[in-house]
Formats: structure tokens, sequence, C-alpha cells
């Protein structure tokens, strides 16, 4: 995406999980790892659930920090056919 100087914030301090170095650019992000068992079904369900609480994560986080214009939900995911990314754009 091109962003330069991310700084990735403790997970246990709360916030944005990585943030560019002006405060611009907010992202929450995670990992879903348990998907090996999951039918498809299950697996799309689980997705949409995540990149839905990720959304409602970076509301709080764009108006906490001032300078921040647009944050990103990323959420990645082992698919059936290997390791794939979902992105959601929220400016601010």
């Amino acid at each position: 995406m091109g962003f330069e100087h991310l700084i990735l914030n403790d997970p246990s301090e709360g916030g944005a999980d990585m943030m560019t170095e002006d405060g611009k650019v907010l992202f929450e992000n995670m990992l879903v790892t348990i998907t090996r068992a999951m039918t498809r079904e299950a697996l799309e369900r689980q997705i949409v659930f995540e990149l839905g609480r990720l959304k409602k994560r970076l509301r709080p986080d764009l108006a906490f920090y001032r300078s921040a214009e647009v944050g990103y939900a990323s959420l990645s995911f082992v698919g059936l056919d290997g390791l794939k990314a979902m992105m959601f754009e929220s400016k601010k």
C-alpha cells in the first residue's frame, strides 16, 4: 500500500494496532488461524463476524487520534487455497 514509517503499537495498551508515524492512517489487524476444520460456510460466517468487529474498533480509534484521517480494518485468514486477506477502509 506504500505506507512508510509504520508504528506497531503494543496490543495490550488498546487503541490502533498500527499507525503511520504522522498518525494520519490507523490500522486494526487480525489473523484468523483456526480455519482448517471449518466448513466453507462456517469460515465465511467467521470472516464476516471478525471483519465487523474490526470495523467497529476503527470508529473509536478515528475519534481518539486527532490527526487520523483514515483507518483500515485488515483481516487475514487461511482459506482452502492459501493465505487470504481482506481490507475495509473507513474515513473520518
